[in-house]
């Protein structure tokens, strides 16, 4: 991926941090219907799997349980 604005290709990138490997059926599904849930649920599955740098590898993670927890207080708060 590329940014401003994704741009997604079979190619690894010269300047890749985190090389992501998903069979292609599972990642149509993701990338137009997945959540931060159906991600989360695809790598504890082994459907999704991430290698790379640890420390951005970490952040990731700490950003989804983040953006998960946000998403249970909203919930419970309707």
């Amino acid at each position: 991926m590329q940014l401003p604005g994704p741009k997604i290709s079979k190619d690894i990138a010269a300047d890749a941090k985190v090389k992501l490997s998903v069979p292609r059926s599972h990642f149509n599904a993701l990338a137009t219907k997945g959540r931060v849930r159906d991600w989360r649920e695809a790598f504890e599955r082994g459907d999704a799997k991430a290698t790379g740098i640890d420390q951005i590898l970490k952040l990731v993670v700490n950003v989804v349980e983040r953006q998960e927890e946000r998403s249970r207080v909203r919930k419970a708060r309707l």
